[in-house]
């Protein structure tokens, strides 16, 4: 009876563990995709910059992120 409440409980600890690293390995990739897309992103607003690509929707983009980016260093100059 003892060693069954074991097996049980080696079991559980098994699926435990199982679902533990799946977790991981998720939070794993999902960090590395996410770190991919900023890649992309600021490769993307360097290309559009410098006008080695020229697209519409990126320009529009890329002003925005240019406008904020002024704004916040506005921002840290009045706080200095």
């Amino acid at each position: 009876m003892a060693s069954s409440f074991f097996d049980r409980l080696k079991a559980g600890a098994d699926v435990v563990a199982d679902a533990t690293k799946r977790g991981a390995e998720e939070i794993q990739i999902r960090r590395k995709l996410a770190q991919l897309h900023d890649e992309t992103a600021r490769k993307a607003l360097e290309l559009v910059g410098s006008g080695a690509i020229s697209h519409p929707e990126l320009e529009a983009l890329a002003a925005q992120i240019t406008e904020l980016q002024a704004q916040l260093d506005a921002l840290k100059q009045q706080h200095v």
